[in-house]
């Protein structure tokens, strides 16, 4: 789901129908502080910049993760929540009524993901170093789960999934029935030749390994097979309802002209399903193509109350990369009903050299498809993509059917340097970091985790704003 340059595979690393007039989303009025903006600040450090990189909205509440530095040891996973009427801190989290808290994992480098438990706990996976991941639960205060491995923390090494794995990136965590735990990503080796797979693992409520799952280890790993070394990531993944697992991400396969859009369906005991894909192998591709060194990624999926399996991630085009949005039919197979031959290349032309990469997808209840993601040129700038059901772009959202952040030209504490579009409802957030207007005692600015909220009356347009993803 995210940019990495420290981690060097291959693989092409780099988301109430309310009446108005004009052009939608608009911002909301009522929502942050008097420039439309919620900050929350952790408090000034050698470097006080501060960073939300995920989010979620769980019962009435907005919940910001990312990495703070607010202490000598460096960068900490830290957590926000705000109230979701006017985005004020909400008092019921964390310490001293400030709705933030500190996960005392410090020094960490990268927080990946975020979910919520049915009864209001909270999930969370990062890295702690190139290689060692961590895995966690807080409870719905912000506080410490000491019932999740004795310390509300576990960390997981790049030979939890793969023996001899030298690199691994969990960038998803899944809350499943029952209280069990679901963790994906990749992992493989940097040395000569390069090898990596898509990896999940499954844990039981209290943190251990779940040895039902990949055949009595407790994780997989896998890649479509090669003659030369397998090359493959999840970056996202979707729970079927009978509990069968989907990972989305990219690969190299037979046949293939460079790293594609890649899709693995698992049972849900782990074990390839491979009544899944073109070749009944368990796999289905999606390449786009379209210029350089023909890198195509995956990092958003969604199934459709038809089961119908929708991606959005980027491509590679001469010069830059842009959106890109798919869809594959339940078996695996191209959707010919979206766009040209199941696909929608996305590009906003903004000029130069920009990357453009969605990181979310939403399928609204009508059947339209919502993606979320960022522009990347000056500033990284939160984007957003209303499409058809048919995939073609719906012009009565943004500027013919997409939206950029607004203010982008603004001064720097205007901006939200959005890592994150989220959708709830009629409410689309863009989450991510802003300039404190306020200036530091010696000089200079902090930044800090930040939200903005935008309006979309989308049943007064004729479309349906429930995501049923």
């Amino acid at each position: 789901m995210f940019y990495l340059a420290s981690f060097t595979f291959s693989i092409g690393l780099f988301a109430a129908g309310v009446a108005m007039a004009g052009p939608i989303p608009v911002p909301d009025p009522d929502f942050g502080g008097p420039d439309g903006i919620a900050r929350i600040d952790f408090g000034a450090s050698a470097d006080p910049q501060d960073h939300a990189s995920a989010a979620l909205v769980a019962n009435g509440r907005l919940l910001l993760a990312g990495l703070a530095n607010a202490g000598p040891a460096g960068p900490d996973i830290a957590f926000a929540r705000l109230d979701t009427a006017r985005g004020l801190p909400d008092a019921s989290f964390g310490v001293g009524g400030e709705g933030r808290v500190l996960a005392g994992l410090a020094p960490v480098t990268i927080l990946a993901d975020v979910a919520a438990v049915s009864d209001g706990r909270l999930l969370f996976v990062g890295s702690t170093s190139n290689g060692v991941n961590v895995v966690g639960r807080r409870n719905a205060d912000g506080s410490l789960d000491a019932s999740f491995n004795g310390t509300g923390h576990r960390f997981l090494g790049a030979s939890a999934f793969l023996d001899g794995a030298t690199e691994a990136l969990i960038n998803q965590v899944v809350a499943l029935p029952g209280g069990k735990i679901l963790v994906t990503g990749f992992a493989g080796t940097n040395a000569a030749p390069a090898q990596a797979c898509a990896v999940a693992a499954r844990l039981n409520a209290n943190g251990s390994t779940d040895t039902t799952f990949g055949a009595g280890r407790g994780s997989i790993c896998v890649a479509p097979a090669l003659q030369s070394s397998p090359l493959a990531g999840a970056f996202d993944s979707a729970v079927l309802a009978d509990g069968r697992l989907i990972l989305a991400g990219t690969a190299l396969h037979p046949g293939g002209s460079g790293l594609d859009m890649a899709v693995v369906r698992l049972q849900s005991d782990g074990a390839l399903d491979t009544t899944f894909g073109p070749a009944q192998d368990g796999w289905a591709y999606v390449a786009f193509d379209r210029g350089g060194t023909l890198h195509d990624a995956a990092r958003a999926v969604a199934v459709d109350a038809s089961g119908r399996i929708v991606l959005a991630g980027d491509f590679e085009s001469p010069g830059d990369y842009d959106m890109g949005v798919a869809r594959l039919l339940p078996n695996g197979d191209t959707d010919p009903a979206f766009g040209s031959n199941g696909q929608v290349p996305v590009a906003f032309d903004l000029g130069g050299h920009n990357y453009e990469s969605a990181h979310s997808v939403h399928v609204l209840s009508g059947g339209h498809v919502l993606v979320g993601g960022q522009v990347q040129s000056n500033n990284i700038v939160g984007a957003a993509v209303m499409l058809m059901p048919n995939g073609q772009l719906d012009e009565r959202f943004g500027d013919g059917g997409l939206f950029l952040q607004a203010d982008i030209e603004g001064p720097e504490s205007a901006i939200v340097v959005a890592n994150r579009v989220l959708m709830d409802g009629d409410h689309l957030y863009m989450i991510g970091s802003s300039v404190n207007p306020t200036p530091l005692p010696g000089g200079g600015r902090n930044n800090d985790f930040a939200a903005t909220r935008y309006l979309i009356p989308l049943f007064s347009d004729g479309f349906d704003g429930d995501a049923v993803d």
